[in-house]
């Protein structure tokens, strides 16, 4: 498909916002039509893992199909939450989710992945994609250490 190189998205999630003015239907972030980032290139796109506390298998079958589907939509960022775990070493499905990412990013399917403990500005590797990708410099993950989210680049 053609991504829409003058799409308006959120300035502070990055989802599209069509024609939405007041609040971003995605993150509930203030918008002024004014404030949208057009940003060429960049479309981004929240996946929620662990809606629905499915098992292991069904999380990582559906960000399977998300990143699928996210290349052929012209999608260039995911911010995949997983969540942390309830026993306080790590879930299940953060281990299995990074851990397909290396594997797809070894095979070549996605660019890189960012865990969100390292989602840092401070880091050369974030610098480089703020920096191809502005709008991140205003997601509400970056500097957080939220061991939760990981960023996909697709």
């Amino acid at each position: 498909s053609i991504v829409r190189q003058d799409t308006p998205v959120c300035d502070v999630c990055g989802n599209d916002l069509g024609s939405t003015l007041g609040r971003c239907p995605f993150c509930g972030a203030h918008q002024e039509r004014a404030n949208a980032s057009f940003s060429p290139g960049y479309r981004h796109k929240l996946v929620n893992l662990k809606e629905g506390r499915p098992v292991v298998d069904k999380a990582i079958d559906k960000l399977v199909k998300v990143i699928d589907s996210a290349r052929q939509e012209g999608f260039t960022v995911l911010t995949v939450i997983h969540g942390y775990g309830s026993s306080g070493k790590g879930g299940a499905i953060r281990v299995a989710c990074r851990k397909l990412l290396s594997h797809l990013k070894d095979q070549k399917k996605i660019r890189q992945s960012i865990p969100g403990e390292q989602f840092d500005r401070r880091t050369t590797r974030v610098k480089d994609v703020i920096r191809r990708f502005p709008p991140l410099a205003t997601h509400s993950d970056l500097g957080k250490k939220n061991p939760g989210v990981t960023i996909v680049l697709v």
